[in-house]
C-alpha cells in the first residue's frame, strides 16, 4: 500500500519533469477504490499528472439524438488527478487532497473521515466523461467496487466529479458540485453549472449505467450477509450518530464568549446550542399541545427540519433516531395522545405529531 510519503515523492518527481518540459507517460497500477454515493478512495502505484492537451480526444461525440456520448477511459491526466485523490483519501492524506480538490467544509470532511473507516480498497475502476460547461471543464463519472473492511463481497458503487483547469492550466476537481455539498449546500453554486449537472442526470446512458450499477449492487449485498449489514446498517448507524453530534453542536470555548457578555453565575447557552435547541423539536420539557391533530395511514410527510424519533410516546422515551430536513416517512397511525406512528425504510417509531405539520 502506498504510503502519503510516497504519494509526495511521486508528486516531486513530477514537478521537476514539468520544469524541464519533458512529457510524462502515465502508468496506473492496483486501484484502491471509494464511493458510497457519493465518496471514494484508491492507491495508486505510479501515475503521471501533466499531459499535452493537444495529445488527449477531443470530445464532443455526439448521439442521433444530439446529446454527448460518454468517452470511456479517454483522458489520462484525469484519470490521474482522480486517483491522486483516492490515494489521499485512502491514507487519510486530507491535507493533500485538498490541494487536489476545492473547496471543502469542515463538516464534508469530518463526514469524509468517518466513511474512510471503513474502507479497505476500491478496484475495477472505469470512467465516464463528458464535457462540462466550458471548453477547459468535465463531467466524469466513475465505476468502481469497493471493498469493506471484514467484508469478502466487493460492493459496486458509482461516483461523480465536475473537473476544471486552473488559470495555470492544471486540473483540479470542483468540490462544489460532490454529492455531498449538491445535498447540503455548504459552499454556494454556479447554477449554469448546476443546471447542466441536473440536465446530464437525465440522460439514458447515465440512467442505464446507475441501472446496471445498482443491479449489481443488489446481488452482492444479496450474496453476502457481511456486505448487507455494512451498508444498511454498520454505515447509516455510525453516520446517523454523527448526524446527531453534528446538531447537538459542541460547547463554545470559553476564549470565544466574551466576558462583558457573560454574567457571573447566570445560566447562558451558545448561538449554536440555541440553534440547535430550536431544530430539535424544543421538546425537553414540552409535552405535545392539548390539540388533536392526525395524519391517515399511509401518509407520506417529507421532514421539515432535525426531527427526533422516539421509541415510545414521550418525551422521556430513548431517541431511536434523528431525521433531518428531506427525509421521508410514512404514517402507521396518529394517536389521540398526541403521537404519530411513522415508519421510514425497516425502521418505526414514534414523532410528535404537531412537528409533522
Amino acid at each position: 500500500m502506498e504510503t502519503s510519503k510516497d504519494i509526495k515523492d511521486i508528486k516531486y518527481n513530477d514537478r521537476k519533469e514539468r520544469k524541464l518540459g519533458d512529457k510524462i507517460e502515465f502508468v496506473k497500477k492496483n486501484a484502491i477504490y471509494f464511493v458510497a454515493g457519493m465518496i471514494v478512495i484508491l492507491i495508486i502505484v505510479a501515475l503521471g499528472f501533466f499531459f499535452n492537451r493537444e495529445e488527449e480526444p477531443t470530445g464532443g461525440q455526439y448521439s442521433e439524438e444530439g446529446v454527448e456520448v460518454f468517452e470511456v477511459n479517454a483522458y489520462p491526466d484525469i484519470m490521474a488527478l482522480i486517483e491522486e485523490y483516492y490515494a489521499c483519501y485512502a491514507i487519510g492524506d486530507f491535507e493533500t487532497l485538498q490541494t487536489l480538490a476545492t473547496p471543502f467544509s469542515s463538516h464534508e470532511l469530518a463526514y469524509m473521515e468517518l466513511l474512510s473507516q471503513y474502507v479497505e480498497s476500491y478496484q475495477n475502476l472505469t470512467y465516464y466523461t463528458k464535457s462540462g460547461l466550458d471548453a477547459s471543464s468535465y463531467m466524469v463519472n466513475v465505476y468502481l467496487e469497493m471493498k469493506f473492511e471484514g467484508v469478502e463481497t466487493l460492493a459496486p458503487g458509482l461516483d461523480f466529479f465536475y473537473v476544471r483547469t486552473n488559470e495555470e492550466g492544471s486540473l483540479y476537481i470542483d468540490n462544489s458540485y460532490s454529492e455531498y455539498n449538491m445535498k447540503n449546500n455548504d459552499n454556494p453554486l454556479d447554477m449554469n453549472v448546476h443546471n447542466l449537472i441536473k440536465e446530464h442526470e437525465q440522460h439514458e446512458d447515465l440512467i442505464a449505467l446507475l441501472t446496471d450499477t445498482t443491479v449489481k449492487f443488489n446481488e452482492a449485498i444479496e450474496s453476502d450477509v457481511n456486505l448487507y449489514k455494512m451498508v444498511n446498517e454498520t454505515i447509516p448507524a455510525a453516520a446517523s450518530a454523527w448526524m446527531a453530534e453534528l446538531v447537538q453542536g459542541v460547547e463554545t470555548p470559553e476564549s470565544e464568549v466574551p466576558e462583558t457578555e457573560v454574567p457571573e453565575n447566570s445560566e447562558t447557552e451558545t448561538e449554536v446550542e440555541s440553534e440547535v435547541e430550536s431544530e430539535s423539536e424544543e421538546e425537553s420539557e414540552v409535552e405535545p399541545e392539548s390539540e388533536v391533530l392526525s395524519f391517515p395511514e399511509g401518509t407520506v410527510i417529507t421532514i421539515e427540519e432535525a426531527t427526533k424519533v422516539r421509541k415510545e410516546m414521550t418525551t422521556e422515551s430513548d431517541v431511536v433516531a434523528t431525521l433531518y430536513k428531506g427525509d421521508k416517512v410514512t404514517v402507521v397511525m396518529s394517536y389521540a395522545e398526541g403521537w404519530t406512528k411513522v415508519k421510514w425504510g425497516n425502521k418505526t417509531g414514534y414523532i410528535r405529531t404537531d412537528l409533522l405539520q
